[in-house]
């Protein structure tokens, strides 16, 4: 009720609007029921909404060819994470002009490594000739099923889990132990912590993608590029693919085997994900 009146008396006030009102607007509220809860002082106009998108897309575009220049990362550039995105319009009453449509295009955002991780890496390893170095032994290594079977500390926690979950539900629903101390736990033994560390994301624009084909792929790949600010000569340089779905791997490997001329320096590599 306060920021009701306040927003009210002083439009400078309305922190708690512009964020219902981006709401209302990602949420597809109509024009008449957000200028009807505008009139209350539940949420900004329209307008403003629209305004505030603007100011936030500019920000963000400008934060995003920031994190992406090479100075600010020459060691390990930053992870770009893509992935597909279908995104139906469904209309109930069609009529001509007016019908379902679907969206095939791509969304994603670039991570930032923490500087954590940085500390644990050793830089002058993070390059292709260290990589092609780890992996000119992988035609002739022999793989050991073990290396994909649990161990016995992963089979122990994995039982004593269950315990607990089950003597936990004995000690709510059932009956509780007389002699607490030698009776079983009822709390899991502690897992692996991972950081709790807030990550430093940029996210991309929604961009289109017209199929899975090699035009499809290229089409995402110059999407990206053209978001991060570098020319295509830096992007290429620094780009790297990890880890993927095949058809989109297989697409960046084919487009990559038929550059003519291949003359890629060994020092790059370091990679974009």
């Amino acid at each position: 009720m306060c920021s009701m009146v306040l927003f009210a008396r002083n439009r400078r006030h309305n922190g708690l609007q512009l964020q219902n009102a981006i709401r209302f607007l990602a949420c597809g509220v109509s024009d008449r029921v957000n200028d009807y809860l505008h009139k209350l002082g539940l949420t900004s106009s329209r307008e403003t909404a629209l305004d505030t998108l603007r100011s936030l897309s500019e920000k963000a575009e400008y934060n995003l060819t920031q994190v992406s220049l090479l100075e600010k990362c020459p060691g390990l550039g930053p992870f770009i994470c893509i992935d597909n995105l279908d995104m139906q319009e469904k209309v109930h009453m069609s009529s001509v002009g007016h019908e379902t449509s679907m969206f095939h295009g791509t969304w994603g955002y670039v991570q930032i490594p923490t500087k954590g991780l940085l500390d644990t890496l050793d830089l002058g390893k993070l390059n292709l000739s260290a990589y092609q170095e780890a992996i000119k032994n992988v035609p002739s290594m022999s793989i050991d099923p073990q290396l994909f079977m649990p161990t016995p500390e992963a089979e122990d926690h994995y039982y004593l889990v269950w315990i607990s979950q089950i003597a936990q539900v004995m000690n709510e629903y059932i009956a509780v132990p007389s002699d607490k101390a030698s009776a079983m736990k009822t709390e899991p033994p502690v897992v692996e912590q991972i950081s709790n560390e807030i990550p430093s994301i940029y996210m991309l624009k929604l961009m289109d993608e017209s199929d899975d084909s090699a035009d499809g792929i290229g089409q995402v790949l110059e999407a990206v590029q053209q978001q991060t600010g570098l020319t295509p000569e830096e992007f290429a340089e620094r780009l790297q693919p990890m880890d993927g779905d095949l058809a989109t791997i297989q697409n960046f490997n084919s487009i990559q085997d038929i550059r003519d001329p291949n003359d890629s320096d060994s020092s790059h590599g370091r990679p974009i994900k």
